[in-house]
C-alpha cells in the first residue's frame, strides 16, 4: 500500500502542475488578459493565412466580457511619434465587436492615448483583411500596450503585426469617446 502511495504522489503532483499551467500558451513577450475567463487564447497553426501561424482567441456562446493577447513595451522609441498598429486578421462569428488595440501610457496615467476599434469595430465572419489603429502619442509617453481582442462569442485570429512610425500624411483612427458631463451631478447624497 505505502509503494502504490509513493508511485501514485508524484504522478498526481505532475498531473496537478500540467492542469495549474497557463491554458492559453502564447510566446514569450505575449499575456492573456481581460475578464471572459471562459475564452481561449492561444497561437495556432494557420494554413492559407498570410503567416504560418495566428494568433486566436476563441469564445463560446455564453462568454461575456472580452479577451486580449497583448504585450506592453517601452515607449522609448515611440514617444512624441505617429504610430501604427496592423495586423491580418480574420473573423468567424463574431457577434458583439473585436478589433487591434493601441494605447501610450504615462506614468500613473493609463491610456492617455487610445484606441481599440470599439468605434469601427469587426463583427461577423470575414476573410483574412489589414486592420489598424494610428495614433498620435505624447512625447511623456513611458510605455505602449498592444494588442487584439474579443469581446462576447466568435472567434478572431490575427497575424502580421506591424508596429511602425508614420508621418503625419497617415490618419489618425478615433478611439473611443468618453463622455462626460458639463456640469456637476448629485452634489449631495439622495
Amino acid at each position: 500500500m505505502k509503494l502504490k502511495g509513493l508511485i501514485a504522489a508524484p504522478i498526481v503532483a505532475l498531473l496537478v502542475t500540467a492542469l495549474s499551467a497557463a491554458p492559453d500558451p502564447l510566446p514569450e513577450g505575449w499575456t492573456r488578459a481581460g475578464n471572459a475567463s471562459s475564452c481561449v487564447v492561444k497561437t495556432v497553426a494557420t494554413p492559407g493565412a498570410p503567416a504560418a501561424k495566428s494568433f486566436e482567441i476563441a469564445c463560446p456562446k455564453s462568454a461575456e466580457g472580452f479577451a486580449t493577447a497583448m504585450q506592453t513595451i517601452s515607449a522609448a522609441e515611440f514617444a512624441g511619434k505617429r504610430v501604427r498598429l496592423a495586423a491580418q486578421v480574420q473573423g468567424e462569428a463574431v457577434q458583439t465587436w473585436a478589433g487591434l488595440w493601441l494605447r501610450g501610457d504615462a506614468g500613473a496615467s493609463v491610456g492617455r492615448v487610445f484606441d481599440n476599434m470599439e468605434t469601427r469595430p469587426l463583427k461577423g465572419s470575414f476573410a483574412w483583411r489589414e486592420a489598424s489603429v494610428v495614433l498620435q502619442f505624447p512625447a511623456d509617453i513611458d510605455t505602449l500596450s498592444f494588442g487584439m481582442l474579443l469581446g462576447g462569442p466568435g472567434r478572431l485570429r490575427a497575424t502580421a503585426f506591424r508596429l511602425e512610425v508614420v508621418d503625419a500624411s497617415v490618419p489618425l483612427t478615433e478611439g473611443p469617446k468618453a463622455t462626460m458631463p458639463t456640469r456637476p451631478t448629485h452634489m449631495t447624497p439622495p
